[in-house]
């Protein structure tokens, strides 16, 4: 059988040559940028010439040692108290690297000293350089002329659980260090970020017709960049969860878990374990995991886990499940296993948001804004189920608010079916959701296709509730077997329900205080939308306040929720807000304790959408052209996300 493809006429040959100029200058503009950047951080040392920007090396002559041995070419501290007095100035040195033995967490205290030994009034610069067990090159940016630098090296010891003097570590190979730099992941960004403005300009009116495809070239292009440029291990909330959520639901029945991936598996371990910063490091943390030995059975040091999900909560996990599995059956390394299983997550996300969008008939805007801010994109770009939960209730409120608000679309049970999936899904990852289902009550009987359907969906619904309803009831008085979460302190299940049912009054005014206290943080505020977990927040909680009130007030459309329906969809909400306190009430807080602990502003997420558009008027007038504005909708949380990326791989990056 012969495959026949249509030849293009000669306008669309002049149409797509065109695109393929046209794209072709923007990346080569971006690139430019990208470099000049690079350029611009290496000016200083460009102008110190080929003779400056050689690096110094650092001889047993040059330093003092206490509580540090020399022993041939290396220097091993003996866990006493230590401190190498490194006693060579410098005009100019833009940083300071070492060898060190690899296999352990420590950090190193560098104090640049302006002042000579001894002096009175000393002036100093201080430094602390984290590396963690693969680490066996360092390098710290210290940026400046000097006197001398004294360095002590330290680390956290679990059994004792304090930080302390490190016994063993070896050090060699110390240099001054001017030598020219590009950091790659910085320039990927900076290009990532050009070439999305770029197009959104070039293509304004596209973007003005479909806004849906300007945020999945944005979300794609910046989410690649979050996926390769972050380091490949815990980043966020209970990553090491999630991603043995993913690893173990494997396509054969057990799965091979090698000492590295089962150090994965463990908070504790993994969360001791020092970011990489250096371009170096990432290369020596990527050779540590591709070492393990994962598709070996017959390995003293594995062990065979057995695969398959464990909960409905691993619907949550089966995007990233889907990359770590293309990259068994190619054999890949551990490395690219664990990008992969981000990538699949990050594509999952774009394609079922990319959907939410292009069907909702108001609030495409909001949405879109929503969606590229740099909390819900980053947990879009690691092992986290909030992806999943994120994008499909986006998905199912893309189809109810349609359904409320545009007379034309008929909502029929394919419609229903993806309005209810979705809830489904997300509700799998957090059962919290479920009540979001209730929306369904609100939309216009009009609207269905018959009345035999509307009576069919809406009892349907009605009763799915209220079995879950009593189920939840019969959980309250037999809750005895259940238990919390250790992570809360002295949690009893039982013991909290009971508490609540005899002190409603006290437990109600608390709640509605927490609610109250945190509403403005939970909803639009940096809690909510400017964190980037473990890594970094966004600073400035006003200016994302401003943000998100004016796209919330401005993303206007010609029809209307009405105030009843608005009444209704707000009510809901306060109950499934009501619900997720209380779920950590119970589950995450010692009985009787006066506050509640565990609760996360991207919990409410899903209930955003629905919450903006009740403040949704036909009464204010946007007269933005569509052209700026959807532009405008991109390109502002993409400039949050990317500008906290950039800080991240820059000032906290070496």
């Amino acid at each position: 059988m012969k495959i026949k493809f249509k030849k293009l006429s000669s306008e669309q040959k002049k149409d797509l040559l065109d695109f393929t100029k046209k794209i072709a200058i923007i990346a080569a503009i971006a690139l430019f940028v990208a470099l000049f950047v690079e350029f611009l951080f290496n000016f200083k040392r460009i102008r110190l010439g080929s003779d400056g920007r050689k690096a110094v090396d650092i001889t047993a002559g040059d330093v003092e040692l206490i509580g540090i041995e020399q022993q041939g070419d290396k220097f091993v501290t003996t866990g006493e108290q230590n401190r190498m007095i490194i006693n060579k100035s410098s005009a100019y040195t833009y940083k300071f690297s070492y060898d060190c033995s690899p296999g352990r967490d420590f950090y190193a205290m560098i104090f640049v000293y302006q002042t000579p030994v001894g002096a009175k009034n000393p002036v100093y610069k201080e430094f602390k350089d984290r590396n963690n067990l693969c680490i066996y090159h360092s390098e710290e940016v210290i940026k400046g002329t000097f006197d001398h630098i004294e360095v002590s090296f330290l680390h956290y010891d679990v059994d004792a659980q304090k930080e302390d003097y490190i016994k063993g570590l070896e050090i060699s190979n110390i240099k001054y260090d001017n030598s020219l730099n590009i950091n790659a992941r910085r320039m990927w960004l900076v290009f990532f970020f050009v070439l999305i403005l770029l197009i959104m300009i070039t293509y304004r009116e596209l973007v003005a017709k479909r806004i849906e495809v300007g945020f999945a070239i944005a979300a794609l292009g910046i989410g690649l960049v979050m996926v390769f440029g972050f380091p490949a291990y815990k980043i966020t909330w209970d990553e090491e969860v999630h991603f043995k959520g993913s690893y173990k639901m494997a396509l054969a029945p057990k799965v091979v878990v090698t000492p590295e991936v089962d150090y994965y598996f463990d908070a504790n371990r993994v969360a001791s374990l020092y970011y990489p910063m250096a371009e170096c490091e990432f290369g020596q943390f990527k050779e540590f995991l591709n070492a393990s030995k994962i598709y070996s059975k017959s390995n003293p040091d594995n062990y065979l886990m057995k695969s398959g999900p464990e909960g409905l909560y691993d619907v949550g996990h089966i995007a990233g499940s889907i990359g770590i599995n293309i990259g068994r059956i190619l054999h890949l390394p551990l490395w690219w296993v664990y990008i992969l299983g981000k990538l699949t997550n990050l594509l999952m996300y774009v394609g079922i948001t990319y959907l939410a969008i292009r069907h909702i008939r108001i609030g495409k805007g909001i949405m879109t804004v929503l969606a590229l801010m740099p909390t819900i994109l980053f947990q879009a770009s690691v092992y986290s189920y909030d992806a999943t939960a994120n994008a499909f209730a986006f998905l199912a409120m893309s189809y109810l608010i349609t359904a409320i608000v545009d007379k034309e679309n008929v909502f029929d049970w394919k419609q229903c079916a993806v309005f209810v999936g979705g809830i489904a899904i997300a509700s799998c990852v957090r059962i919290v959701y479920a009540p979001l289902i209730l929306l369904v009550l609100f939309v216009p009987k009009a609207h269905f296709s018959s009345k035999r359907a509307w009576a069919i969906i809406k009892g349907g619904l009605l009763g799915v509730c209220a079995i879950g309803a009593l189920g939840l009831l019969y959980l309250a008085t037999h809750s005895a077997g259940i238990e919390g979460d250790l992570r809360g302190g002295a949690v009893s299940v039982s013991g909290q329900i009971e508490y609540i049912m005899h002190n409603p009054v006290v437990y109600g005014k608390m709640l509605l205080f927490h609610m109250w206290d945190w509403l403005g943080a939970y909803t639009i505020g940096n809690d909510a939308l400017g964190q980037f977990a473990h890594l970094r927040g966004f600073p400035f909680n006003f200016v994302m306040y401003v943000i998100m009130l004016f796209f919330i007030f401005t993303d206007t459309s010609d029809v209307d929720i009405k105030p009843l329906t608005r009444v209704g969809i707000a009510a809901i909400l306060f109950g499934t807000a009501i619900g997720i306190w209380t779920s950590m009430y119970i589950f995450f807080t010692p009985v009787g304790f006066s506050g509640i602990n565990g609760v996360q502003a991207r919990y409410f997420v899903p209930l955003l959408i629905p919450l903006y558009l009740l403040f949704n008027t036909k009464y204010i007038q946007n007269n933005i052209p569509k052209r700026v504005y959807h532009v405008l909708c991109i390109m502002l949380p993409l400039f949050i996300t990317s500008g906290m990326m950039f800080v991240l791989m820059t000032v906290l990056s070496k």
